[in-house]
């Protein structure tokens, strides 16, 4: 059995950087420190702890503002209690807002910012950026940044890796890549209810996608639950109301009842915590390339992640004791549109794979 390794830079790309300690002679002049971070859902969220952990390790004394989206209201719980996150700005480029709103924007905070750290890549969007006249912008665009990053194009890393560069050049010397926060008493008490229905051991199973084509076959869900039940393991599955079909069409397929966490109580459904809660005490996650999926890693427990348009490399789960099953297609990664092959580099994970997978690693963690 083989854990998933998140894949980084070399080190020897940042070792003048750790020479010269940039940050240090930033850090008196830094205050107030602007995070651009694109992609609001559930997984991007979650994934971005690592990097506002690394932002605080290395300004504890200035305040820290996402600048972005993410989903309201869904995750403003998660929001709120992650720790390295001091304010939320809205922000909307021109293209998607309007003019009007944008320059509403750039009047409001000109020179607001002593540091943005822009974490995506897209031209238009980082000048949009670089207009509020920080006193540093630190950018993966080499044209605008006061620090240039460069690293080989061709080498394939983690999305967070890629964020984490930004700091590694401001001189940031360890990486904590365990996204893990304290989950709320009330969160945890109510979990309790379902636990103690449900008995031990037990392992959640998301089998919803925010994409079809990132989703394993449903019918291999259900078979993987009822060879799980054979083995005195109960398969709890954790979703919310949209995906209805799919409990339906599980509970017609599995040859033992399932238990649905949102039929039992459906605030599992409208907020990421109550799920989260339920996760901390499973044995181990098996899904998608989905958010429920990289929310399990916030509580510590290892995930099996089924991945096969989507690339591991890239969007793997953080943490420590993850499996990736994934058929490495000549094919794969793709675009998440009309495939030739039915997604057979997903479908073609079979359950009793899985079913193995996830007893190897439930024994495991009991040593």
């Amino acid at each position: 059995m083989a854990y998933f390794k998140l894949v980084d830079y070399p080190d020897s790309i940042f070792r003048n950087a750790r020479k010269k300690k940039i940050f240090l002679s930033m850090r008196a002049n830094v205050k107030k420190i602007g995070v651009y971070k694109s992609g609001g859902g559930l997984g991007d969220l979650v994934q971005s702890i690592v990097f506002f952990k690394g932002v605080r390790q290395m300004f504890p004394e200035a305040k820290i503002y996402y600048i972005g989206l993410y989903q309201r209201p869904r995750c403003n719980q998660l929001f709120k209690i992650i720790p390295y996150i001091d304010e939320y700005i809205e922000y909307i480029p021109p293209q998607r807002s309007g003019w009007k709103k944008y320059f509403a924007f750039l009047k409001k905070y000109f020179r607001y910012f002593d540091l943005i750290l822009d974490t995506q890549a897209k031209p238009a969007l980082s000048i949009y950026l670089w207009l509020l006249a920080p006193r540093y912008f630190i950018s993966r665009i080499p044209i605008f940044s006061n620090i240039v990053f460069l690293a080989n194009s061709k080498l394939r890393v983690h999305v967070i890796a890629k964020m984490m560069a930004l700091l590694k050049i401001l001189g940031l010397e360890s990486c904590d890549y365990n996204p893990t926060v304290k989950i709320p008493e009330k969160y945890k008490k109510f979990a309790k209810n379902l636990l103690e229905k449900i008995g031990r051991p037990f392992v959640c199973l998301l089998a919803g996608a925010g994409h079809p084509a990132k989703a394993w076959p449903v019918e291999n869900f259900a078979k993987l639950a009822d060879l799980l039940q054979q083995q005195g393991v109960t398969s709890v599955f954790v979703g919310d109301a949209s995906e209805k079909e799919i409990f339906n069409k599980i509970r017609s397929v599995m040859q033992t009842k399932p238990i649905i966490a949102i039929e039992e109580d459906s605030l599992f459904g409208e907020e990421p915590l109550y799920s989260a809660a339920l996760f901390e005490k499973a044995c181990c996650v098996v899904g998608n390339d989905c958010g429920g999926l990289h929310l399990a890693t916030l509580v510590g427990t290892p995930v099996i992640g089924l991945y096969g348009p989507t690339s591991p490399i890239k969007s793997g789960p953080l943490g420590e004791k993850n499996i990736i099953l994934y058929k490495r297609y000549p094919c794969s990664p793709c675009i998440l549109g009309k495939c030739q092959n039915n997604y057979a580099c997903l479908a073609s994970i079979s359950p009793e794979e899985v079913f193995q997978e996830t007893l190897s690693l439930i024994n495991d963690n009991k040593t």
